[in-house]
């Protein structure tokens, strides 16, 4: 009961600040499988201590319901949950292998997640971000040029491309790039500009 009471104290307070879904998201992803559990042994213990027929019908039709309720709740869950780390997502991680060595790759995928995960699958060489996801996550630099530029699949090409994608999936398309005048501040490493915590604040 302790455990449970902290978790939702915890969670109604990441539920009121900005930028605090992630976590209470996953407080509560935790405190559901504790609440089922602590339901599970009440029917258990209701049916045990029951006297008389209505009484232990009773309790097996509350164990039902709530295993019918589970159920429902998890299928309305997963079909509208979809594949996050895709398979065309997921190959970027060998397209290193394809590029020349020490070739920089400026990330022109929208800032979603999505895009965490496409630096992250090029983590062997230098990028940079046209328009970075920033406020929540460490983040390549913000870059306007490249040896090469990551788009979407469906997106049209970069205004500096240098000609077709040399290599594309269902998800994702790889441009060369045509020098544009601009720095390539390309990095392996990322940037996080805030030095302290508030937490009164925020970030």
């Amino acid at each position: 009961g302790v455990t449970a009471a902290g978790a939702l104290s915890f969670a109604l307070y990441f539920f009121l600040r900005e930028d605090g879904e992630l976590f209470w998201f996953k407080i509560l992803g935790f405190l559901g499988p504790l609440v089922l559990t602590f339901a599970v042994i009440g029917f258990v213990g209701l049916l045990r201590e029951a006297r008389g027929a209505a009484r232990r019908t009773a309790a097996v039709l509350g164990a039902v319901l709530l295993v019918l309720m589970v159920n429902a709740g998890a299928a309305r869950e997963i079909s509208e949950t979809y594949e996050y780390a895709t398979a065309a997502l997921l190959e970027l991680d060998a397209w290193d292998e394809h590029l020349p060595a020490g070739a920089s790759v400026r990330i022109d995928v929208q800032p979603t997640g999505y895009q965490l995960w496409t630096w992250y699958m090029l983590d062997d060489r230098p990028v940079s971000a046209s328009a970075p996801l920033v406020g929540f996550f460490p983040h390549p630099p913000v870059g306007l040029t490249g040896d090469f530029a990551l788009v979407e699949a469906w997106a049209q090409p970069p205004p500096d491309a240098a000609g077709q994608a040399v290599l594309r999936n269902a998800g994702y398309a790889m441009y060369p790039l045509r020098p544009n005048g601009a720095l390539d501040v390309s990095s392996q490493e990322l940037v996080w500009p805030y030095t302290k915590i508030n937490p009164n604040e925020g970030l």
